[in-house]
């Protein structure tokens, strides 16, 4: 089988996956989306861009301040 070829690299994704986060996932009081559910939602997002993904951990650390207002 032959490995998947990206586009960018985790690092060089990094702008393209902030903005993409920030246009798909909005606050809302009293409401959350599961942390499993908005790494899926990446994960799908670099695989259709072929943009090399992350781990989970590493996501949530990347994102931490990617919030509105973060």
């Amino acid at each position: 089988m032959m490995a998947p070829i990206f586009i960018k690299s985790k690092e060089e994704a990094l702008p393209d996956v902030k903005n993409w986060l920030l246009s798909a996932f909005r606050e809302k009081k009293g409401y959350f989306v599961p942390k499993k559910d908005v790494f899926g939602a990446y994960a799908d997002f670099c695989a259709q861009h072929h943009y090399e993904s992350t781990t989970p951990a590493s996501f949530g650390k990347y994102s931490l301040g990617w919030r509105p207002g973060g």
